[in-house]
């Protein structure tokens, strides 16, 4: 692992700050995430499309996490990641907090992407 420079210095106290590293390096990283993610993408495209399958690129994700999937009230936790299960004041039903937003993203692509 690659070590910032004056880090050791900072934590041992004999320094007050930690000079900044070199610029870019975070723009580079994403931009090759980036390009991961859109050759993921096109591939999965690809391949759907040979098998005679129906690709969706994007669905909604707003409010995923706090939207029950169960009865569709927004009664999930606020802001608080840390919160992985809670219950609907609703309907009472249990949620996994990830489990429960993938359920609704796949919800909301099959609405947005269903042929009528």
């Amino acid at each position: 692992m690659r070590e910032v420079k004056g880090r050791k210095d900072f934590k041992a106290g004999e320094t007050e700050n930690v000079e900044p590293g070199p610029m870019g390096v975070v723009r580079k990283r994403r931009e090759g995430r980036d390009r991961a993610i859109a050759s993921l993408r096109a591939l999965t495209e690809e391949k759907m499309e040979r098998a005679g399958g129906h690709f969706v690129a994007h669905a909604g994700e707003q409010y995923t996490t706090q939207t029950c999937s169960e009865c569709g009230e927004r009664t999930g936790p606020k802001g608080d990641t840390s919160i992985r299960e809670w219950t609907c004041t609703s309907c009472g039903v249990v949620h996994d907090r990830d489990q429960n937003a993938a359920i609704n993203i796949l919800m909301r692509a099959l609405e947005e992407h269903t042929p009528v």
